[in-house]
Parts: structure tokens; C-alpha cells; sequence
């Protein structure tokens, strides 16, 4: 195994020993790391203005967690100003068309068409970071189904929640035929998952009727938000 591989099967092997879905985790440690390197590193490059800028930055959701994480505005800022520029020049290429120009724009839509400034204003390239989650996600997917096939990893990952839903699907989309054996074990995992949380909802449920509110909480305390995580998969930051 090289070393990529061997460290790829070690990241997985302590996801597995921590809460939620171990792909989420890897996928949002990967987006972590992306964003440090992104505000600190490699803001002046550049190729990495010109990518962030065809994307027209990056997605809410990870705008925000770029906010939250830097502690200068300075990268932000540099990295803005080139979207900016990019969407400023696009702008003026809708404004500077004959049938079109920004009274259009204003009204919104041309008569023989959508409004000029959709196009305009629309990404060429996804998030950023979208995008390195999802080779991440990927990857990590393509790893767990490799090392299903050994005792210890097969051995953690019935230890462990398992996978949410989006990344189960993923990993089955991933299988190959001889992958099989580990695509099955994924699927009794997951039914047997899914019926312990049922019946922990099931609890939830009946404590809340006034006959038994009496009772006080155990594991199912907060299966109403573990359901639904497995059924959305896990977002933010790790």
C-alpha cells in the first residue's frame, strides 16, 4: 500500500471512532483544511484568483464558514476584490450589448428571452470548496469500500453509526462488483441502524405524552436530530 493510501486508510480508521458519519467528518476536515490554505496561502496566486473568481467565490455556506474560521479579513478581501472585478466586467459586457444593455437588465427580461444579467451573474466553476469536499467524500468512499475487506476496518465500521444516507448512496454508486461483499455489509448496517433509531424515536415520542412526562430522557434525548442528520448527512465545520 503506498503511502497516500496507507494515510487515506488511517484518517478512516479514527473517523470511524468518532460520532457521525465518517465520511461527513472527512469531507468537512478536508473543506477546514482548503479554507486555511485558501485566506493564508495562497490568496496572491494568481491561478487561485482566477478559479475563485469564475466561481463567483464561494457558496453561502462555506462563505460563512471562511468568515468564521479567519481571523483577518485581509485574504477575504483580496479574494473578493478579484470577484468583483470579475463581475463587474461581466456587467459591463451586458450593458455594452445593442438589443440588451441595463435599462433590460433593470426590467429584468428581454422580450425574446431570459434577463441579460442571469447568464452574467452566473458561476463557471462551482464552489470552491464545494468541490474539494466532494473529491474528498469521494475518496474517502472509495477507501472504505477498499478496506472493508480487511478484519480490523470491517470490525470498527459495524463499531461505529456508520454512514448518512447521501454518503451511503455515494459509496454504492462507487462499488465495483467485487466490492459487493462490502456494499452488503453497508446495507445491513444501515437497516440495523435505522431500526435501533426508529425505536429510540418511537421513546422520544411517548415521553412526550403527558402520561409519561414524568419519565426522564435517556439515549433517545436527541434522536429527533440524529434522524434527521442521518437522512441530510452532516454539514459544517470538523
Amino acid at each position: 500500500m503506498r503511502a497516500s493510501r496507507h494515510s487515506h486508510a488511517q484518517a478512516l480508521l479514527e473517523a470511524l471512532a468518532q460520532p457521525g458519519c465518517p465520511i461527513c467528518r472527512l469531507g468537512a476536515r478536508a473543506v477546514a483544511r482548503a479554507l486555511e490554505s485558501l485566506a493564508y496561502e495562497q490568496v496572491t496566486d494568481p491561478a487561485v484568483q482566477a478559479r475563485f473568481a469564475a466561481a463567483l467565490g464561494l457558496c453561502a455556506s462555506h462563505g460563512r464558514q471562511l468568515l468564521n474560521r479567519t481571523s483577518s479579513g485581509q485574504g477575504v478581501a483580496i479574494l473578493y476584490r478579484a470577484v468583483i472585478a470579475a463581475a463587474l466586467r461581466r456587467l459591463e459586457q451586458v450593458s455594452a450589448e445593442p438589443a440588451g444593455g441595463l435599462l433590460s437588465l433593470v426590467r429584468g427580461r428581454r422580450a425574446d428571452g431570459p434577463a441579460p444579467g442571469l447568464a452574467a451573474l452566473s458561476p463557471d466553476a462551482p464552489c470552491p470548496a464545494c468541490q474539494v469536499e466532494a473529491d474528498a467524500e469521494q475518496r474517502a468512499a472509495q477507501v472504505l469500500l477498499e478496506q472493508l475487506s480487511h478484519p480490523d476496518a470491517r470490525s470498527a465500521y459495524e463499531r461505529s453509526p456508520g454512514l448518512c444516507l447521501p454518503h451511503l448512496r455515494l459509496a454504492l454508486t462507487l462499488a465495483r462488483p467485487r466490492q459487493r461483499p462490502a456494499a452488503a455489509l453497508l446495507l445491513a448496517h444501515a437497516a440495523s441502524i435505522l431500526r435501533g433509531l426508529d425505536q429510540e424515536l418511537a421513546e422520544y415520542v411517548r415521553k412526550h405524552d403527558y402520561r409519561f412526562q414524568h419519565e426522564p430522557y435517556g439515549a433517545e434525548r436527541d434522536a429527533p436530530a440524529r434522524a434527521l442528520t442521518r437522512f441530510v448527512g452532516e454539514r459544517g465545520e470538523c
